[in-house]
């Protein structure tokens, strides 16, 4: 992020290794460590043109309202709400857009490239709106499962390949998620090895069966339960099993903060499962 001479990175890595999280904790630091005033966030699970891409980002400058309407200075007397066209709203939009990023330093997160568009996609909408003319201070950071050589604007590339957490560092980031009065309990570390196994684990996991681990470590039959879903499982016991020992026992955070993309186990187990928790969905607003 330092290098001056580098305008893209990319995070690259199978779904679930943690690629947008890592993205995430970097855009943060480097706005805490000062090296940029603002974050762009780009989900490229959708597609932008023009004007979609321009209002996206003028959400993230505090430029629109949630509502989206289009509310334009009293000073402006040459717009009428009522007539203002396409054209003239992205014109309205482009202009705002630009006042709000001159002389900042910002940015641009591309997540999930590839997805429905890609790098060279969006960075041709962006000249078309004429976001980056004169402007220098400004990165991309993208996250993707493609490897390409031809990604990004003019500059420096650098590539990250973002793998799996080994058991050590698996280990290392449940320790730091599960509270400390749990995890110094002797038998809540000998479930956590048993639950992490001898293998690579992908974040979301470790985030799982650190919920899971505060929620039982509590009490005594909590802690019983998990021994007991060990010693029925002698070769091992995966997220998704764990998940749905526990399903009737779990606080419903637990369940719904890890429906990930098409492999939670909600989905693979009808109808019933995912229909509550889509009930809960909106019970809950």
């Amino acid at each position: 992020m330092k290098n001056d001479r580098l305008r893209t990175i990319v995070l690259i890595g199978k779904p679930g290794v943690g690629k947008t999280w890592m993205a995430r904790k970097l855009s943060d630091r480097a706005i805490r460590e000062g090296l940029f005033d603002l974050n762009l966030w780009l989900s490229l699970n959708r597609h932008y043109d023009s004007i979609t891409l321009c209002k996206s980002i003028a959400h993230q400058l505090s430029l629109l309202p949630v509502s989206d309407e289009w509310k334009f200075e009293e000073s402006s007397e040459n717009f009428n709400e009522n007539d203002i066209n396409h054209e003239q709203k992205k014109e309205y939009l482009r202009a705002k857009t630009l006042e709000a990023l001159e002389q900042k330093r910002f940015l641009i997160i591309l997540d999930a490239e590839g997805s429905q568009m890609t790098s060279h996609d969006i960075l041709r909408e962006l000249k078309n709106l004429q976001l980056l003319d004169g402007k220098e201070s400004y990165k991309f950071l993208i996250t993707s499962t493609q490897h390409r050589d031809d990604r990004g604007p003019e500059g420096e590339t650098k590539t990250i390949n973002v793998e799996c957490l080994s058991e050590n560092e698996s280990l290392n980031l449940l320790q730091k998620l599960v509270d400390t009065k749990v995890y110094k309990l002797s038998r809540i570390k000998d479930l956590a090895k048993y639950f992490l196994g001898k293998r690579q684990r992908f974040p979301f996991e470790v985030t799982i069966m650190a919920k899971v681990l505060n929620h039982f470590g509590q009490n005594e039959s909590g802690i019983c339960h998990l021994e007991s879903i060990k010693e029925n499982n002698v070769e091992g016991c995966n997220v998704l099993q764990l998940l749905t020992y526990g399903y009737e026992l779990f606080p419903r955070n637990i369940l719904i903060d890890f429906c990930w993309i098409g492999n939670h186990f909600l989905r693979k187990r009808g109808s019933f499962y995912f229909g509550e928790l889509i009930s809960y969905w909106i019970l809950e607003a």
